[in-house]
């Protein structure tokens, strides 16, 4: 199995890229701590998982809250070890446009920019401490380009991820610690629908971007998840500082 050994936290783990990523990472041999607010799912995720045969805990963390992520990350380690894999995957979505107000951008930064840092902040040290590991984190393809849609907050702290990915696998190297990430295009998702609150027909706006993709199509959560099995596997252990698009070919435009 690729991610045997493995410790891997997983934030937004109770749906879409996030449950995929869970699902995957156990199927593949690693012990899976899932954290999100959504208790019900969280819980019903992990409880599918540890059916199956594999290892996996549920924790509710709002991202936000740099207490709860240093808890998951303490509560990982003493249940199964020192984490060797992070998946920053938690995000919030929306506002369109320059209408956002204080709340709005406040929520995107808190859950986007913080949410990302805060495990970085907690994980590190636990990684030092196992000689390695493996951080990845969800930036977008709004996060690496321009865009076709008017997305300003959200584009921007989608940018913050990726400065730092770049920032982190630079001066974490030497730790054995790599960090990349992955910048999903259009994935069916249930954050689909909410993805620009206020926006009277936000789906006619995700269809202009599946338009525009090369491949014609949304991707599936799957479709990712499978990129973040293979971050978090040795396989990808000379992979570092990278950010890679799964989007049908988008960003190719």
């Amino acid at each position: 199995m690729r991610l045997a050994g493995k410790v891997a936290i997983i934030t937004g783990g109770s749906s879409g890229i996030g449950l995929a990523s869970a699902r995957l990472c156990a199927k593949e041999g690693a012990a899976v701590t899932i954290a999100d607010l959504d208790e019900e799912r969280g819980e019903a995720a992990a409880r599918e998982i540890r059916d199956s045969g594999s290892r996996a805990l549920f924790l509710r963390c709002d991202v936000a809250v740099e207490s709860d992520v240093k808890a998951v990350v303490d509560r990982t380690a003493k249940e199964f070890g020192p984490p060797t894999v992070l998946f920053n995957n938690a995000g919030a979505a929306g506002p369109a446009g320059w209408d956002a107000d204080e709340a709005g951008l406040d929520t995107l930064l808190a859950v986007n920019v913080k949410g990302v840092y805060w495990g970085f902040k907690y994980v590190i040290p636990y990684m030092k401490e196992a000689g390695g590991g493996s951080i990845i984190s969800t930036a977008s393809t709004a996060g690496i380009g321009g865009g076709a849609i008017l997305i300003p907050a959200y584009s921007a702290t989608k940018g913050a991820v990726v400065i730092f990915t770049k920032n982190a696998a630079l001066n974490l190297a030497e730790h054995n610690i790599r960090a990349n990430a992955i910048a999903p295009g259009p994935i069916d998702t249930p954050m689909s629908p909410k993805f620009f609150p206020g926006v009277a027909d936000p789906m006619s706006l995700r269809a202009q971007r599946v338009a525009q993709s090369p491949m014609k199509r949304s991707g599936q959560p799957e479709e990712v998840a499978w990129v973040v099995v293979f971050l978090a596997s040795d396989e990808s252990s000379y992979v570092n500082g990278v950010i890679i698009p799964v989007d049908g070919g988008l960003s190719a435009r």
